[in-house]
């Protein structure tokens, strides 16, 4: 691109070259492109004037197909025209040199000043523009980085120049084996409330700093364990360290283990006590008057529940519907049914409609018919839930005021069976209601059975001929049996009553009928063999101390068991219900009247001592080890007796006859496919009993002809490092 004086020199040279023409000559001007620094940008049709100025003489016209374009007349002097043209280039070349050298030395200064990484960094705003001189889309001072008027701190992300190392460095985690209070809190909230307390018990909280965060943890732990005579300990001990709202806090929470344990009269005296040495925030002093009300109900002292309601109405107005349904269950307990609906009218739910029927019921506004009508179709339609313990125990209410007597057996005998604390306002139900219900039905049913005076066989027959249902034959058979009958009738009696109680799913019954203070006699009244049927459910609940008794009250094995069968059954219950040494004695009894054992017997007797093992009494163990020794009969079980016996002694820590007797059963020989591994495993067990004794001698010398022998890796692995281990330790002993 030419420069403005060398554009201007040439179209001067032409004009003179069109002077010397005769005729006009017409010379298109040429469009000089000024995309310079500091010029405003032009775009590329956008045609300019070279000369800039129209000289006198020169017609500004429009050719065809050009652009501007300059008549010049022929008349002009040549020669003064061109000397002229020259000493201007020559001004005009040294005036725009210096023009055009101007944004360079201002690009070179902008650069010395401003650091290098802002060129290369794209998030650096630009500098603003006045806003009254708009800035050209394309202007030289955009290639200039950007400047950051911000002062942020800007990371470069490009590459280094230097070599990647292919290996990342390690990332070092911290161990922390410490117990923390948020330790504790995760294990806790996971469920791990045994391991918890367990990690608390080790720690003196006392003298930590935040001493009462850790005993909070503390309190819930054991609280959890349902450890709570520990728990209250902790709690009183803790009274002294505190004062105001937290030592009220603490009382409160005494009250409620004491309301746990059934002790709601020390509650009550905690709570006053709370009151005088200590200052309760607003919520602490509800929810100990709310304890108290509870307590007060514990008690039995109803009136005095319903005044504390009433106080604390007064003070706090509740309205929501649970309490409407404790103040109506309050006045239920106390007698006054009528007011009791005053809270319950309009109120929605299943509660409050049980509250409800129970106070027309004692009120008189329901009969008992009426009653017992609603509880009979509400059981029909098996779309509506009906909770069977308020079911039953409102249908032994109103059988009780319908004289129903039938109803009312048959739902006592199902409330006592079931062994669930019935909720008030219902009443709870005793031995002594059912006795009671017994005798009132069966004083309906006699006059209509007639009885053989010497024939107790006929009255059986008599009372299942009777068409009264079963609960009116128990209530027959126990109304007799009470009212006492001769030796030979008490047996058949017996096992007709206890026989429909088991038929009928009643079972827990013959245990509150019959038993050293039960109104039936003991419980060896009752046949052997619904002794072991009893014995047998009792096993299937876990109620291990039950069985046992109930076994223990058999005169003679069941018809289908022989009397081995029956002494190690009798025996494994007895071990199972915390008895070990009867069971162990019983089988030990067993063995001195006999001479030899069959091989699965004598597995079965190993068994028992199996059991004694697995409750850690290893001392009755090795005693009934010790008496089976000489029913011995197979390599077999010569080699099981003496390895089960090392292992009772390792458990006493009896390292050296361990050892002695693991090594004697591994030598047995039983000719079978698993005495090798047999007698690794034994020999391999011995050397641990003499590692622990000290003989580490003997024990490498195991160890490394084990080592021969061994063909798998893995054991190979443990033996080399057992072996590792002795040379670590004789080297220490050296």
């Amino acid at each position: 691109m030419f420069s403005r004086p060398i554009a201007r020199w040439w179209i001067r040279s032409k004009y003179a070259d069109a002077a010397m023409s005769d005729e006009p000559s017409y010379i298109i001007c040429a469009s000089v492109r000024e995309d310079l620094p500091g010029s405003k940008k032009r775009s590329p049709d956008t045609p300019s004037n070279a000369g800039r100025t129209g000289r006198p003489g020169c017609d500004m016209t429009r050719g065809v197909g050009a652009g501007p374009w300059m008549t010049l007349r022929s008349d002009q002097s040549v020669f003064l025209h061109r000397i002229g043209g020259l000493l201007g280039s020559w001004i005009g070349y040294q005036l725009n040199r210096w023009k055009n050298l101007m944004p360079s030395v201002a690009a070179a200064v902008l650069l010395y000043a401003v650091p290098l990484n802002v060129f290369s960094d794209s998030t650096h705003s630009p500098l603003p523009v006045p806003p009254n001189q708009p800035q050209a889309e394309d202007d030289t001072r955009l290639w200039l980085p950007p400047l950051d008027t911000g002062f942020r701190t800007q990371i470069s992300a490009d590459k280094s120049l230097l070599p990647e190392s292919e290996i990342a460095a390690p990332a070092f985690l911290v161990v922390d084996t410490s117990t923390t209070l948020t330790r504790i809190r995760g294990l806790r909230q996971s469920g791990a409330s045994g391991l918890a307390l367990a990690l608390l018990k080790e720690i003196e909280t006392e003298h930590k700093s935040n001493w009462l965060e850790w005993e909070q943890e503390l309190w819930l732990a054991l609280r959890a364990a349902d450890d709570y005579t520990v728990l209250l300990s902790r709690l009183q001990s803790a009274l002294t360290r505190l004062d105001g709202e937290l030592r009220a806090r603490v009382y409160v929470e005494i009250a409620g283990v004491n309301m746990v344990q059934d002790d709601p009269r020390s509650a009550r005296s905690v709570l006053r006590a709370m009151w005088v040495d200590s200052e309760p925030d607003s919520q602490t002093a509800m929810t100990a008057r709310r304890l108290m009300i509870d307590a007060y109900r514990a008690e039995g002292l109803f009136l005095d529940a319903d005044a504390a309601c009433s106080r604390f109405q007064s003070e706090y107005y509740p309205d929501d519907a649970s309490w409407g349904e404790l103040r109506a269950t309050i006045l239920l307990e106390s007698g006054r049914p009528g007011e009791a609906l005053r809270y319950l009218v309009g109120q929605q739910g299943k509660q409050a409609e049980r509250l409800r029927l129970v106070a027309r019921l004692r009120e008189g506004s329901y009969s008992a018919d009426d009653v017992l009508a609603r509880l009979g179709l509400s059981a029909e339609q098996s779309n509506v839930g009906v909770d069977a313990h308020f079911y039953w125990g409102v249908m032994a209410e109103a059988a009780l005021l319908a004289k129903d007597w039938s109803s009312r057996v048959k739902a006592l005998e199902w409330l006592l069976v079931s062994d669930v604390k019935i909720e008030a306002p219902l009443l709870t139900p005793t031995r002594v209601q059912l006795l009671a219900a017994y005798n009132r039905l069966a004083a309906d049913i006699l006059p209509a059975i007639p009885f053989g005076g010497q024939d107790p066989g006929s009255w059986i027959n008599a009372v299942e001929s009777a068409g009264v249902g079963s609960e009116g034959q128990r209530a027959l058979l126990v109304t007799i049996l009470r009212a006492g009958v001769e030796e030979d009738a008490v047996g058949i009696l017996t096992r007709s009553l206890v026989t429909s109680l088991i038929e009928t799913k009643l079972s827990p019954l013959v245990l509150l009928l019959y038993g050293d203070t039960a109104p039936m006699g003991s419980e060896s009244h009752i046949e052997d063999d619904l002794l072991q049927v009893l014995a047998q459910e009792a096993v299937q609940n876990q109620r291990y101390a039950l069985a046992a008794r109930l076994s223990g009250k058999m005169r003679a094995p069941p018809p289908n068991m022989s009397e081995g069968e029956w002494v190690l059954r009798r025996s494994r219950i007895q071990i199972f219900a915390g008895r070990a040494d009867d069971g162990l004695m019983a089988v030990v009894d067993w063995l001195s009247g006999i001479d030899q054992l069959s091989e699965e017997m004598l597995d079965r007797v190993l068994q028992v001592f199996f059991d004694l093992q697995t409750i850690g009494r290893h001392a009755l163990a090795l005693k009934g080890f010790g008496q089976v020794a000489n029913f011995i009969q197979t390599p077999r079980q010569r080699q099981e007796l003496l390895f089960w016996m090392a292992e009772s002694h390792a458990a006493l820590n009896e390292y050296v006859r361990s050892a002695d007797l693991f090594l004697r059963s591994a030598a047995v020989d039983t000719r079978s496919a698993t005495t090798l591994r047999w007698s690794q495993s034994a020999r391999f067990k011995a050397a641990v009993q003499l590692t622990l004794a000290g003989l580490l001698t003997d024990a490498r010398m195991i160890y490394l002809d084990l080592l021969q022998q061994a063909d798998d890796r893995n054991q190979q692995l443990v033996l080399k490092q057992k072996i590792q281990d002795l040379d670590l330790r004789q080297s220490w002993s050296q």
